[in-house]
């Protein structure tokens, strides 16, 4: 009885300990480490590889995916997984992405460029804080589209021309291109905030820069390991190809200064007709040095020459098709697509007047790119698309001009569109080719490319960052970003009528007369106040997602006690400061979401009988990012 009564006692105690200590014991159960959820697996069963690295093709493989890296190559058939999304790509070829290595890059190209197998693609440095922002969404898989390998602004020198605009008015946004470099000092720092900022590269606009400067640019981006373009010559005195290369370019976009550089003709022809005069040494001479300087041209044929190459007419039919797609067309800019469209109307090089001394230079600088590749050199696909080529299909077109007109190898060209630019932008352990560790950015063709090179159009399968991406257009794609392009998104719209505005009235910002009208408000600036990154000019514009509640500074002219901010359709608490200031109060439920919202300044009142305007100013745009 007494030994029943001491295990009583303690089956009680113990029972009491499990009580008093249970919260604890619960805790650590739940602190214990539990297993990595698995990533999702592709296996890619069958069909012949042609891996980019420019060996025989390999038949019968199978290719395992997980997550967003290529896990295994091996023999079809290899190996089981059960919860795998399986393709059956037997009768098929599988290849690397394509690479775009020269676009004029926004947010509407996305679906066009998938859709044509473009995985990647080169920007200019155009999209300004945009493009940082677009960036991060894609790496993050937060947006949908191909992998961009871009920079927020491109340079020129004091002084150059600024095509497209630049800094007009003195009050745009330094990440507006073209930005111009006051000396070595400026071009090293500003290298160093672009590569902060996450910068793939650095680009110039043009040849119209000091050495010092170029070289400056480049001595920094290539310590950091990114490679700088240019578009060499342009001006008298501006920095021509060879010097670009002597001082460490790593592209040419659009072969720009290439044609003056081997012309026996006269100095000042168009770019075909100095093409139409290369002198043989002077080619062979500039191939040797861009051979062994590593330095590749992207020629863009699609825009050196319109009308001229062999397929043009077959190009025409289907971008007009591509066009034709409602469900494209529910969200691709109408006006845009215009445009595009209107360069195959009547090109200039194609008119009896011009088509012979035309197609002479076309045919040198296909010869000269070809003698380039065979000499051991790098030419890239890409199309300046966007502004002129068309995105996504255009590349199909270069890559079918480099194959009727330039007369390549199916692997080179292949090649040139893969490996090539990979390599050019430093990143070929990632991507370019096919490999077991690289990034499972893939395309899947019914056909054989090395039989016929437009076979790359009949696609079956894309697969970007390891995921199989949605054939044809979804009227609904979008990104957060936006962005009216068709290249420079600025950070405050139509400056040029602030200024205007402001010149009528003096530059003060004074209500209307006899206090009962109401003045036209403009919008020149704005700073969030907050420094969520190192960079302070981008911090104006940009925060990050979750921030708190922020006090917005608005300025320009014609504020007055009853203006508004709004933030999209919605207004916004506003203090009003002077007649050039608003201070207006975001709330933090406002920044809980990624995207770029309009900031706007409505005037209350009765309309301004000067009829300045609707009491509405101009856009300015708040940026939040990722965190």
């Amino acid at each position: 009885m007494y030994a029943f009564s001491r295990v009583f006692r303690g089956i009680v105690l113990f029972a009491a300990v499990l009580v008093v200590f249970a919260p604890m014991f619960h805790a650590a159960f739940l602190q214990t480490p539990q297993p990595a959820a698995v990533a999702p697996i592709i296996v890619i069963d069958g069909g012949v590889l042609i891996d980019g690295n420019g060996g025989p093709p390999v038949r019968d493989v199978q290719i395992v995916i997980q997550g967003n890296r290529i896990a295994a190559i091996g023999r079809k058939g290899q190996n089981s997984y059960p919860n795998a999304q399986f393709i059956n790509a037997d009768a098929k070829f599988i290849l690397p992405g394509l690479w775009d290595a020269l676009d004029n890059f926004v947010w509407n190209q996305g679906e066009l460029l998938l859709n044509n197998g473009v995985t990647s693609f080169i920007g200019i440095g155009d999209m300004g804080e945009v493009g940082v922002a677009y960036t991060e969404g894609v790496k993050r898989g937060k947006i949908r589209g191909p992998r961009p390998f871009d920079w927020p602004v491109h340079f020129v020198g004091v002084g150059a021309a600024l095509p497209g605009g630049g800094n007009r008015t003195g009050l745009e946004s330094p990440f507006q291109s073209p930005h111009a470099l006051t000396g070595a000092q400026d071009a090293r720092e500003w290298v160093k905030r672009l590569l902060d900022l996450g910068a793939a590269g650095i680009s110039f606009q043009n040849g119209a820069v000091s050495q010092e400067i170029f070289k400056a640019a480049v001595e920094t981006a290539n310590a950091a390991g990114k490679p700088v373009g240019i578009r060499a010559g342009g001006a008298r005195g501006a920095i021509g190809v060879r010097d670009a290369v002597a001082m460490g370019a790593g592209f040419l976009p659009r072969s720009m200064g290439v044609a003056a550089a081997v012309t026996s003709g006269a100095e000042g022809a168009n770019e075909l007709q100095q093409w139409a005069e290369m002198d043989e040494e002077k080619a062979k001479d500039l191939i040797r040095i861009l051979v062994q300087s590593k330095t590749a041209l992207v020629p863009a044929f699609i825009q050196k020459a319109p009308g001229l190459p062999t397929g043009w007419s077959r190009f025409e039919l289907q971008a007009r098709r591509m066009f034709s797609d409602p469900a494209l067309m529910a969200y691709y800019p109408q006006t845009r697509a215009q445009a595009l469209m209107a360069n195959y109307v009547d090109p200039p090089n194609a008119r009896p007047n011009a088509i012979a001394a035309a197609t002479k230079g076309y045919q040198g600088a296909l010869r000269f790119h070809r003698m380039l590749v065979e000499a051991g050199g790098r030419v890239l696909v890409g199309t300046d698309g966007g502004n002129f080529a068309l995105p996504g299909l255009g590349v199909q077109h270069e890559i079918q001009v480099f194959s009727e007109d330039m007369k390549l190898p199916a692997m080179q060209i292949i090649q040139a569109a893969t490996k090539w630019p990979a390599e050019t932008m430093r990143v070929d352990k990632e991507l370019g080719t096919i490999e077991v560790s690289k990034l499972a950015d893939l395309l899947i063709v019914d056909e054989d490319p090395l039989v016929d090179i437009a076979n790359l159009q009949k696609i079956a399968f894309v697969i970007a960052d390891g995921k199989v991406q949605p054939r044809g257009f979804q009227s609904w794609y979008w990104s957060p970003f936006g962005g009216e392009g068709p290249i420079t998104i600025p950070v405050v719209d139509d400056l040029d009528w602030a200024m205007m505005l402001r010149g009528q009235r003096g530059g003060r910002g004074a209500g209307g007369r006899g206090g009962v009208g109401r003045p036209q408000p403009t919008i020149e600036a704005i700073d969030t106040g907050r420094r969520d990154y190192s960079d302070p000019d981008f911090s104006k514009t940009v925060v990050k997602e979750g921030g708190p509640t922020l006090q917005l500074k608005v300025t320009g002219i014609g504020y007055f006690q009853r203006s508004v901010v709004y933030i999209g359709d919605t207004p916004v608490p506003t203090r009003f400061v002077n007649a050039n200031e608003l201070q207006a109060q975001v709330d933090e439920s406002l920044l809980r979401t990624p995207g770029r919202y309009a900031i706007v300044v409505r005037n209350a009142g009765i309309a301004d009988p000067q009829k300045l305007g609707d009491g509405s100013s101009n856009r300015g745009w708040l940026i939040v990012s990722y965190r």
